[in-house]
């Protein structure tokens, strides 16, 4: 996913060091973002990572890592996300104005993304390049706020239909269960009913067969 570090191409773990001048982590430009790849930047001693989240692109991963980097408050260390203009490629570029130190980073995969707004509570505008960074920071907090609330608007919306569809198919369950209530009283009576008659018929039977006898005999008296 990380493909560059000034130069250094095609590996996805790569290291240097930060002289008075700026690195740059170029990311991939074919290579798609899956929810929970982890990508880690290390400068000096201390390593700084981004999850990346559902449907997310390099471009949140550029940004994710620079509020990264930039909550730890680093001195002589800025970051700035720049995308090339020709190929389309973002990067992540990190400089120091200072010693020079260690920078390193790498890619993994299978980690649980945050939600968007991590490093708020370090968000520094004591100094004007605090403020500079900060700026940038807090526009794509607001942007993952956005996101999510589209996110969690439409997850309602899909609830809610859920609900209005349960409620109206338990409406017909019920409505179901008392037709077939409905209709097995009324067979049931109509059988009562013809066995009534039959029995009626039967017992009719017998006394017209027990009367024919006597009426035959009486021709002959």
């Amino acid at each position: 996913m990380i493909t560059t570090l000034n130069g250094t191409g095609g590996l996805v773990h790569t290291s240097g060091a930060i002289d008075e001048r700026a690195e740059n982590v170029a990311l991939s430009t074919n290579a798609a973002v899956n929810e929970g790849d982890s990508y880690k930047v290390t400068v000096g001693a201390s390593s700084y990572d981004y999850i990346a989240g559902k449907g997310e692109t390099m471009e949140d991963v550029a940004k994710g890592l620079k509020i990264a980097v930039d909550s730890a408050g680093l001195a002589d260390i800025t970051t700035q996300v720049v995308k090339d203009a020709t190929s389309g490629q973002w990067s992540l570029k990190v400089d120091n104005s200072g010693a020079s130190l260690a920078f390193a980073e790498t890619g993994n995969a299978g980690g649980t993304a945050s939600g968007g707004l991590r490093g708020l509570e370090a968000i520094d505008v004591t100094s004007s390049a605090g403020a500079t960074s900060a700026l940038d920071n807090i526009e794509t907090m607001i942007s993952n706020s956005i996101s999510a609330s589209a996110s969690f608007g439409s997850a309602q919306g899909r609830i809610e239909t859920q609900n209005d569809f349960i409620g109206k198919l338990t409406d017909s369950l019920k409505a179901g269960i008392g037709s077939m209530v409905d209709a097995d009283m009324e067979a049931a009576s109509a059988r009562l009913q013809a066995l009534q008659v039959q029995q009626q018929l039967g017992v009719q039977a017998l006394s017209i067969a027990n009367q024919s006898p006597q009426s035959v005999l009486s021709l002959f008296r």
